[in-house]
């Protein structure tokens, strides 16, 4: 059912969802997820060069590294794995 489903997948803060394959659902043109190079679809391999096996071990790696400066996260995207570097800041200026 769709209610089922949506157990399934965890909202992020941008306004997508993850399932728990950690395939990245709902990444529209504009958004913020976008911009930073993340396409609908991109499976998260691994965040600041660990392995992600989870949705628990997703969000747990990204609010470790909330205040790092820079950010590498590793999709796979069409059968090929792409780093996406970018700056972490606390808040917009």
């Amino acid at each position: 059912t769709f209610r089922d489903e949506l157990g399934r997948r965890s909202l992020l803060p941008w306004g997508a969802h993850i399932d728990t394959s950690r395939r990245l659902l709902g990444v529209r043109p504009g958004t913020i997820l976008e911009l930073l190079g993340f396409c609908d679809g991109d499976i998260v391999v691994a965040v600041a060069g660990i392995q992600v096996e989870d949705l628990g071990t997703l969000s747990a790696l990204l609010a470790a590294n909330r205040g790092a400066g820079a950010l590498a996260v590793r999709v796979s995207r069409d059968g090929e794995e792409i780093d996406l570097v970018f700056r972490v800041v606390d808040r917009i200026p």
